[in-house]
Protein backbone atom coordinates (compact mmCIF):
# COMPACT_ATOMS: atom_id res chain seq x y z
CA UNK A 1 0.00 0.00 0.00
CA UNK A 2 1.30 3.43 -0.64
CA UNK A 3 1.27 6.04 1.90
CA UNK A 4 -0.51 9.30 0.89
CA UNK A 5 3.18 11.32 1.33
CA UNK A 6 5.32 9.12 -1.36
CA UNK A 7 1.57 8.75 -3.30
CA UNK A 8 1.58 13.24 -3.37
CA UNK A 9 4.91 12.99 -3.95
CA UNK A 10 4.62 11.21 -7.08
CA UNK A 11 1.55 12.58 -8.40
CA UNK A 12 3.72 15.90 -8.06
CA UNK A 13 6.66 14.51 -9.96
CA UNK A 14 4.49 13.02 -12.63
CA UNK A 15 2.52 16.63 -13.26
CA UNK A 16 5.57 18.30 -13.71
CA UNK A 17 7.17 15.69 -16.10
CA UNK A 18 3.50 15.16 -18.11
CA UNK A 19 4.18 17.08 -21.01
CA UNK A 20 7.71 16.17 -21.55
CA UNK A 21 6.41 12.34 -20.88
CA UNK A 22 3.55 12.96 -23.64
CA UNK A 23 6.05 14.03 -26.13
CA UNK A 24 8.19 10.98 -25.65
CA UNK A 25 4.89 8.46 -25.27
CA UNK A 26 4.09 9.91 -28.82
CA UNK A 27 7.49 9.60 -30.46
CA UNK A 28 7.88 6.20 -29.32
CA UNK A 29 4.66 4.87 -30.39
CA UNK A 30 5.34 6.49 -33.83
CA UNK A 31 8.94 4.55 -33.79
CA UNK A 32 7.25 1.96 -32.75
CA UNK A 33 4.50 1.54 -35.90
CA UNK A 34 0.99 2.98 -33.59
CA UNK A 35 -1.77 3.54 -36.13
CA UNK A 36 -2.45 6.59 -34.09
CA UNK A 37 0.81 7.74 -31.88
CA UNK A 38 -1.21 10.90 -31.04
CA UNK A 39 -4.39 9.94 -29.67
CA UNK A 40 -2.97 7.05 -28.27
CA UNK A 41 -0.33 8.84 -26.51
CA UNK A 42 -3.16 10.04 -23.47
CA UNK A 43 -3.72 6.19 -22.98
CA UNK A 44 -0.15 4.92 -22.90
CA UNK A 45 0.31 8.01 -20.35
CA UNK A 46 -2.34 6.63 -17.77
CA UNK A 47 -0.23 3.20 -18.46
CA UNK A 48 3.15 5.09 -17.09
CA UNK A 49 1.20 6.82 -14.34
CA UNK A 50 0.30 3.98 -12.94
CA UNK A 51 3.51 2.11 -12.71
CA UNK A 52 5.31 5.01 -11.89
CA UNK A 53 2.98 4.95 -8.98
CA UNK A 54 3.12 1.53 -7.94
CA UNK A 55 6.76 1.35 -8.30
CA UNK A 56 7.66 4.99 -6.60
CA UNK A 57 9.01 3.70 -3.43
CA UNK A 58 11.80 1.42 -5.21
CA UNK A 59 12.83 4.00 -7.69
CA UNK A 60 16.72 5.36 -7.15
CA UNK A 61 16.03 8.10 -9.96
CA UNK A 62 12.92 8.75 -10.70
CA UNK A 63 13.67 10.63 -13.98
CA UNK A 64 15.49 7.46 -15.49
CA UNK A 65 12.56 5.30 -14.22
CA UNK A 66 10.02 7.39 -15.57
CA UNK A 67 12.31 7.54 -19.41
CA UNK A 68 12.67 3.51 -19.22
CA UNK A 69 8.97 2.86 -17.97
CA UNK A 70 7.39 5.34 -20.98
CA UNK A 71 9.72 3.66 -23.72
CA UNK A 72 8.22 -0.09 -22.39
CA UNK A 73 5.00 1.24 -22.08
CA UNK A 74 4.52 2.98 -25.49
CA UNK A 75 6.57 0.06 -27.05
CA UNK A 76 3.85 -2.50 -25.41
CA UNK A 77 1.07 -0.64 -26.74
CA UNK A 78 2.69 -0.26 -30.04
CA UNK A 79 3.02 -3.60 -31.01
CA UNK A 80 -0.77 -4.62 -29.80
CA UNK A 81 -1.79 -1.36 -32.13
CA UNK A 82 0.01 -3.36 -34.74
CA UNK A 83 -1.33 -7.23 -34.68
CA UNK A 84 -4.83 -5.52 -34.12
CA UNK A 85 -4.80 -3.29 -37.11
CA UNK A 86 -6.56 -4.45 -40.47
CA UNK A 87 -4.44 -5.31 -42.77
CA UNK A 88 -5.10 -4.25 -46.61
CA UNK A 89 -4.89 -6.94 -48.76
CA UNK A 90 -4.22 -6.85 -52.62
CA UNK A 91 -7.07 -7.15 -54.86
CA UNK A 92 -5.06 -9.85 -56.85
CA UNK A 93 -4.79 -11.91 -53.40
CA UNK A 94 -8.46 -12.33 -53.17
CA UNK A 95 -8.54 -15.93 -54.66
CA UNK A 96 -12.13 -15.70 -56.40
CA UNK A 97 -13.06 -12.20 -57.36
CA UNK A 98 -15.21 -12.09 -59.90
CA UNK A 99 -15.47 -9.14 -62.34
CA UNK A 100 -18.64 -7.95 -64.32
CA UNK A 101 -21.88 -10.47 -64.03
CA UNK A 102 -21.96 -13.19 -61.82
CA UNK A 103 -22.23 -16.44 -63.05
CA UNK A 104 -24.16 -18.71 -60.58
CA UNK A 105 -22.76 -22.13 -61.80
CA UNK A 106 -19.10 -20.37 -60.83
CA UNK A 107 -20.10 -19.38 -57.54
CA UNK A 108 -21.24 -22.63 -56.93
CA UNK A 109 -18.06 -24.15 -57.93
CA UNK A 110 -16.04 -21.33 -56.15
CA UNK A 111 -18.37 -22.36 -53.25
CA UNK A 112 -17.50 -26.16 -53.51
CA UNK A 113 -13.82 -25.33 -53.72
CA UNK A 114 -13.72 -23.63 -50.82
CA UNK A 115 -15.40 -26.09 -48.86
CA UNK A 116 -13.05 -28.41 -49.68
CA UNK A 117 -10.10 -26.62 -48.79
CA UNK A 118 -11.56 -25.69 -45.47
CA UNK A 119 -12.15 -29.39 -44.86
CA UNK A 120 -8.60 -29.71 -44.80
CA UNK A 121 -8.60 -27.65 -41.50
CA UNK A 122 -9.48 -29.19 -38.11
CA UNK A 123 -12.13 -28.09 -36.07
CA UNK A 124 -10.94 -25.62 -34.22
CA UNK A 125 -8.76 -23.61 -37.61
CA UNK A 126 -12.27 -23.71 -39.37
CA UNK A 127 -13.78 -21.84 -36.39
CA UNK A 128 -10.83 -19.30 -36.10
CA UNK A 129 -11.09 -18.87 -39.92
CA UNK A 130 -14.91 -18.22 -39.95
CA UNK A 131 -14.68 -15.88 -37.34
CA UNK A 132 -11.57 -14.06 -38.68
CA UNK A 133 -13.85 -13.84 -42.00
CA UNK A 134 -17.14 -12.20 -39.77
CA UNK A 135 -14.88 -9.29 -38.75
CA UNK A 136 -14.19 -10.55 -35.26
CA UNK A 137 -10.77 -9.53 -33.91
CA UNK A 138 -7.86 -12.01 -32.03
CA UNK A 139 -8.86 -10.96 -28.67
CA UNK A 140 -12.76 -11.63 -28.79
CA UNK A 141 -12.07 -15.00 -31.07
CA UNK A 142 -10.20 -15.63 -28.28
CA UNK A 143 -13.22 -15.31 -25.44
CA UNK A 144 -15.56 -16.96 -27.72
CA UNK A 145 -12.85 -20.26 -27.76
CA UNK A 146 -11.11 -19.87 -24.68
CA UNK A 147 -7.72 -19.60 -25.93
CA UNK A 148 -5.14 -17.24 -25.51
CA UNK A 149 -5.29 -15.11 -28.31
CA UNK A 150 -1.78 -15.85 -29.24
CA UNK A 151 -2.97 -19.33 -30.09
CA UNK A 152 -5.49 -17.86 -31.85
CA UNK A 153 -3.03 -15.71 -34.06
CA UNK A 154 -0.89 -18.42 -34.64
CA UNK A 155 -3.33 -20.97 -35.69
CA UNK A 156 -4.83 -18.48 -37.71
CA UNK A 157 -1.20 -18.15 -39.27
CA UNK A 158 -0.68 -21.56 -39.98
CA UNK A 159 -3.99 -22.19 -41.64
CA UNK A 160 -3.78 -19.45 -43.72
CA UNK A 161 -0.85 -20.76 -45.23
CA UNK A 162 -1.67 -24.32 -45.46
CA UNK A 163 -4.51 -23.41 -47.39
CA UNK A 164 -2.19 -20.92 -49.73
CA UNK A 165 -0.09 -23.84 -50.21
CA UNK A 166 -2.68 -26.00 -51.04
CA UNK A 167 -4.52 -23.57 -53.55
CA UNK A 168 -1.07 -22.94 -55.12
CA UNK A 169 -0.75 -26.40 -55.57
CA UNK A 170 -4.29 -27.41 -56.91
CA UNK A 171 -5.27 -24.84 -59.79
CA UNK A 172 -9.23 -26.57 -60.89
CA UNK A 173 -8.73 -25.89 -64.76
CA UNK A 174 -13.05 -25.62 -64.43
CA UNK A 175 -12.38 -22.54 -61.78
CA UNK A 176 -10.03 -20.86 -63.78
CA UNK A 177 -12.41 -17.95 -65.62
CA UNK A 178 -13.52 -17.09 -61.68
CA UNK A 179 -10.60 -15.74 -60.74
CA UNK A 180 -8.90 -12.26 -61.59
CA UNK A 181 -7.76 -12.17 -65.18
Amino acid sequence: MIDFENRNACNEFLERSMERVLRLARSELAKAGCIDAYGHARDVLGDISLKVLQKWVTLRSPEDALFKISQNAARTHAKKCRRESPQEIEESAIPFFISGPADPTAINQAGIYLEELSSLLDDSDQKIMNYVGQGYTFNEISAFLDMPSSTIRSRYSRATRKLRRFDSQTVDPELSHVTTD
